[in-house]
């Protein structure tokens, strides 16, 4: 939006420059009054604005074609242009104020209802680094680091003092398998402290393991960089595995 609106206001600084430097000649006749003219800066951007909007451009147009009253018969070139390329901009600008707006309508209806399919994967993508084979438990001393690596609202920032942390995993509750965490209890129990509720039922159907494409793609990253073949923890076969919710 602010790359939008800097955009915007360059086209008519640009442009003024440009009507001053060629239209400050203009005689006043019709169309071209001491309100709407190219004898200023100032009044040049005024007049750019007005033009903008599409009120009587192409009075002013035809005004400054009249090479009798000191204008220049190129002028459509420079009118028809600035109106082409600020009409354009001024529609991706409302168009982009329409979509902001409809996001943060969305997020507040997500953050209402708890985790989305987003969070999901954002979830999933931060797991895949500490759990790389997919085996879907990743060790309990390994949770701090990733709980700060979970982007908001999961997560806890990266600077939090480690006793907030620990007050934070004792409210989390999660059960420690043989010095290990589930990737499924995690998510829930994330859920849970992050959003005060239950994960909803559309949202808990896309709760599985980390994705083979994923789990491929970080192992074979990994062992093309040490010069070996992808491997996978015995009795696990990497393109079947996969957990229910």
């Amino acid at each position: 939006l602010v790359n939008v609106g800097s955009l915007l206001m360059l086209l008519f600084f640009i442009y003024a420059v440009i009507g001053v430097f060629v239209f400050w000649p203009v005689e006043h006749q019709g169309s071209i009054s001491p309100h709407a003219n190219f004898s200023t800066f100032p009044l040049a951007l005024v007049t750019l604005f007005r033009i903008a909007t599409g009120e009587g451009w192409e009075g002013i147009m035809f005004d400054c074609m009249n090479e009798e009253k000191g204008g220049w018969s190129w002028a459509p070139l420079f009118f028809v242009s600035f109106v082409m390329l600020a009409m354009f901009i001024m529609l991706n600008l409302f168009i982009m104020i329409i979509v902001e707006d409809f996001d943060e309508m969305e997020n507040e209806v997500q953050s209402d209802n708890g985790m989305s399919p987003d969070h999901i994967e954002e979830f999933k993508t931060v797991w895949s680094t500490f759990d790389p084979r997919g085996t879907m438990f990743i060790d309990f001393i390994m949770v701090e680091p990733f709980m700060r690596q979970l982007p908001p609202p999961m997560g806890i920032p990266p600077y939090t003092p480690f006793k907030d942390f620990l007050k934070m995993m004792t409210q989390l509750n999660v059960r420690i398998w043989d010095g290990k965490v589930n990737y499924r209890e995690l998510l829930l129990a994330v859920h849970r402290f992050t959003f005060a509720a239950d994960i909803p039922d559309e949202v808990a159907a896309k709760v599985d393991t980390v994705t083979v494409g994923k789990v491929r793609g970080s192992l074979e990253k990994r062992y093309e960089q040490k010069g070996g073949a992808v491997a996978t923890p015995d009795g696990v076969d990497i393109d079947t595995t996969s957990a229910g919710v």
